[in-house]
């Protein structure tokens, strides 16, 4: 705190300055009173006066029905006044006046020579108190200073009220005149008049209350003059008091801002060197079940390279967890293919739901688009999650994952749900309400059947935010549970959804085509009902192989689809049944199949593996209507080769193939084994540089095609080191140079590319990232540079490499 606070805190509060701020505020309650109250007293006001005028055109008018028009034709004279015809004019508005005390004077008008004269008035037989006086108009009497009322009513012919009070020889009056018989004039008018005295009687308890509010309002703001008074006094003394302890506040926040430095600087530092074991441990290990195992090795090695994704899962969730509390989660938004990625993460949760016999499932609603715009590793991150957590919590049945529009914006934004269904024994009601409580599980006993950080929930829910969505838990009870989140993303205005994007000219050679289906009822079967129909197939449906067999005892069947379990009998068998009936000699059959399965049938057929995809289902159909129509080619990375190639493209013989000078800039031991090996694999040899300085002096001597730089190390950085290198090199993309590091987040990258490198490889090294960069690098360097594979140089001598588990950065 600044020594000057305290004087600074006694200027804000001096005695003059209370005196004034304490003046002010009973002067604003006041004037804010007082306003408010004129306000609603001239309001009422003219809604007084306004239903008066409303209520006197009512009498106006009533007493005009009760007048004898002829009578009134009668009275022109002065000497009527008297007559029995002026009582029997006069008599219904006596009686009206006398059942209407407020009214003062009531009268008959009739159209005459300059303007209306007088017929009768009701004075000569009602006298108001103090009018005795005055003089009586008789009949045949020119109203020489008749009201504008009156004259519009001549001029109309309808009844008009005085908009306000106005004075004639008579008085101050509101008055209004209706004719005897709308839209005859001749036949003259009614005058009733509410004098100015009445109409003040009416507005006098108006009046009054004002008076009396603003009294209490001028009250109100003398107490509260004086309670911000004796307030202001309590906060001098509490401000001093406080601009005294306020220097050690800031001190205690700096010293938790300190500590949450020091508690990022902790996390980041330990999750460097618990990867640098990690790396070695999955990359290693990854190298040797490459290698010929007998079935205990193989599944000794599988069990250490599970364990290790594992605990690189936890390390990954507590850093997310770390970095959202923290506010440096940083997106990287891309165009992404949204069906790709939907149905790579069903996936990868695969293995584990036939593990345990679950059916995994797509549904892709109508109007999804295919590409959009978002993070893809965040989006991913939270679909397993949820997709892994109902894998996990589902001993039998289904796990869904339903993509669906929920709004598309004009400015080309949209908002998409996911929603993820399970038929698992769902979440008690009294663990639900812990779900997204960060280390929090719903069994958090000693004995629970699964591990965790209890940071999936919590992680996804804030990175469902990020992405400008939200999650929540829809339902959970004995049938299961249903998690739905939503994000926003942006859309391309040129992108289709649907069948379309699959090929439409693929896709048309299906339409009207029968299509029998075998499957029990469940998510993959709502996916085929809703693709056949978005194809144009006449879909029929059977959930057993009876069923099947019966149908096509009475159909004209053109291709089957069989999944590879029913309730009757397995897929293969029924395959054959098909065979043998009358009609089902040529029948194209496609079996379900679990990934990687391999059924034998003694019928040739189709095969189509689980999670099942939309792209590889219209290949499958296609090619079983007719073989020789050249299969229609799913979505892939041109970098990567499909899966069945990868083995025969990544061997031994893959540096004679693709020559290559490499240079790994590494000072970690562990991390400079596992690249060696990784390349060894493909038929490279390398030289290794252990810092900086070494990759700068490398490089010069031996010109490498493609180097490996690790961000972190000693002497010299790799962005340093890349800048000094392109520096020398010039900005082109020889060296090839790929950023190594553990950190993934899109601003390290960023940086990476920033200082001149081309590509981004983080660790732990996955084996299929890996050969993806080595290819695009390949390809990026042309060719051109056709080396022989060479062994390690002087770079750093091979005895030197045997020195394994050094600490080191990463």
């Amino acid at each position: 705190m600044k020594p000057s606070a305290p004087r600074d805190a006694d200027a804000a509060f001096s005695p003059k300055r209370i005196w004034w701020e304490s003046i002010l505020t009973g002067g604003r309650i006041f004037v804010v009173a007082a306003s408010g109250l004129t306000f609603t007293y001239l309001a009422a006001t003219n809604s007084l006066v306004e239903q008066t005028r409303i209520n006197l055109k009512g009498i106006a008018e009533a007493g005009a029905a009760l007048i004898d028009p002829a009578a009134q034709r009668q009275l022109l004279q002065a000497s009527d006044l008297g007559s029995p015809t002026y009582f029997r004019a006069a008599e219904p508005l006596v009686k009206l006046q006398r059942s209407i005390p407020e009214i003062y004077y009531a009268y008959g008008l009739i159209p005459g020579e300059g303007g209306l004269r007088f017929t009768f008035d009701t004075s000569y037989y009602i006298v108001q108190k103090g009018d005795e006086d005055s003089h009586l108009p008789p009949p045949g009497e020119l109203y020489d200073d008749s009201p504008l009322a009156a004259r519009q009513a001549l001029i109309s012919a309808t009844t008009t009220v005085s908009e306000k009070p106005y004075t004639d020889k008579w008085g101050t009056f509101l008055s209004a005149f209706a004719p005897v018989r709308k839209g005859h004039p001749e036949d003259g008018f009614v005058g009733i008049d509410i004098s100015l005295k009445t109409l003040n009687g009416l507005l006098h308890p108006l009046r009054v209350a004002l008076v009396l509010s603003l009294a209490g309002s001028a009250m109100l703001a003398i107490a509260a003059g004086v309670g911000s008074f004796r307030s202001l006094k309590a906060q001098a003394k509490a401000v001093r008091e406080l601009a005294k302890a306020r220097t050690l506040a800031e001190l205690a926040a700096e010293e938790a801002k300190s500590a949450n430095k020091a508690k990022s600087a902790f996390l980041a530092s330990v999750s460097h060197e618990i990867r640098t074991p990690l790396n070695g441990v999955l990359g290693l290990t990854g190298i040797v079940l490459d290698s010929e195992l007998n079935a205990s090795q193989r599944e000794c090695l599988q069990t250490v390279q599970r364990s290790g994704e594992s605990l690189l899962a936890v390390l990954n969730d507590v850093l997310d967890f770390s970095k959202i509390e923290a506010g440096r989660l940083e997106l990287e938004l891309l165009p992404i293919d949204l069906r790709r990625l939907l149905e790579e993460v069903l996936d990868l949760s695969a293995s584990s739901a036939q593990a345990k016999g679950l059916e995994l499932a797509l549904l892709w609603e109508p109007g999804v688009p295919e590409t959009v715009i978002t993070d893809p590793t965040r989006l991913r991150q939270i679909l397993l999650n949820l997709v892994g957590n109902a894998v996990k919590f589902t001993t039998e049945g289904e796990v869904i994952l339903q993509a669906e529009l929920v709004t598309r914006r004009e400015d080309g934004s949209v908002e998409l749900a996911f929603t993820i269904r399970d038929t698992g024994t769902g979440i008690p009601a009294s663990i639900q309400e812990r779900l997204f409580k960060p280390f929090s599980q719903g069994d958090a006993s000693t004995t629970r059947h699964h591990g965790g950080t209890g940071l999936g929930l919590v992680i996804s829910e804030r990175l469902a935010r990020f992405l400008g969505g939200d999650i929540h838990l829809v339902v959970s009870d004995g049938n299961g549970s249903v998690f739905r989140f939503t994000i926003e993303a942006a859309a391309p205005t040129t992108d289709t959804s649907g069948a379309a994007t699959l090929g439409d000219s693929a896709a048309a050679s299906l339409a009207e085509r029968r299509l029998l289906v075998v499957m029990a009822n469940g998510g993959n079967r709502q996916l085929l009902e809703r693709q056949a129909e978005a194809w144009g197939l006449k879909a029929m449906f059977a959930t057993s192989g009876a069923e099947a067999l019966a149908l096509l005892d009475h159909q004209e069947i053109d291709l089957a689809l069989l999944d590879r379990q029913l309730i009757d009998m397995d897929g293969p068998t029924l395959a054959g049944a098909l065979r043998a009936h009358p009609r089902g000699d040529h029948l194209p059959l496609i079996l379900l199949t679990l990934v990687g399965e391999q059924l034998h049938s003694p019928v040739a057929m189709g095969m189509l593996s689980k999670p099942i995809k939309t792209h590889l289902l219209l290949q499958e159909l296609l090619r079983a209507l007719n073989p020789s129509v050249p299969p229609y080619p799913p979505p892939s990375e041109a970098a990567i080769p499909p899966e069945g190639e990868a083995s025969e493209l990544f061997d031994g013989d893959f540096a004679l193939r693709h020559p290559m000078r490499i240079l790994v800039a590494e000072d970690n031991a562990v991390n400079r084994r596992v690249c060696e090996l990784l390349f060894q694999h493909l038929g490279y040899g390398v030289e290794f540089a252990t810092d900086g300085e070494m990759a700068v002096e490398c490089q010069e001597a031996h010109d490498p095609d493609l180097i490996l730089m690790d961000v972190q190390m000693p002497n010299l950085d790799g962005h340093e080191a890349t800048r000094r290198i392109r520096l020398h090199t010039g900005q082109g993309d020889r060296p090839w140079i790929v950023a190594l590091t553990a950190d993934a987040r899109p601003s390290v990258r960023a940086a990476a590319l920033e200082s001149g490198m081309n590509d981004f490889l983080s660790k732990p090294i996955d084996k299929d990232t890996f050969h993806g960069m080595v290819l695009r690098a390949h390809g990026a360097l042309g060719g051109d540079h056709r080396l022989e594979a060479r062994q390690p140089s002087s770079c750093l001598a091979i005895h030197q490499l045997g020195q394994l588990g050094q600490p080191g950065h990463l």
